[in-house]
């Protein structure tokens, strides 16, 4: 078997002046994991599903401590 058998023979290819939050939408639509991203016609690179979960995690920042919701008493034992 070949790569060439398997691989994806329509791939998604985007500039790479194109905003993170379309390629990440456009991948969705697809239901792909990846989009190649050129550059004058040549390929510069891949962005990946986890590319676009570190850019949202660099955009949400650091998680944030909240209160719990619900505060649970010292159990007692029944005898």
């Amino acid at each position: 078997m070949k790569v060439s058998d398997v691989c994806v023979k329509d791939p998604c290819i985007v500039p790479a002046s194109t905003p993170v939050a379309a390629v990440a939408g456009k991948m969705a639509e697809r239901h792909i994991g990846s989009t190649i991203i050129t550059k004058n016609g040549k390929l510069v690179g891949v962005f990946t599903s986890t590319d676009a979960c570190r850019a949202l995690a660099q955009l949400l920042g650091p998680p944030r401590k909240r209160p719990p919701l619900v505060r649970l008493k010292k159990a007692t034992r029944a005898n």
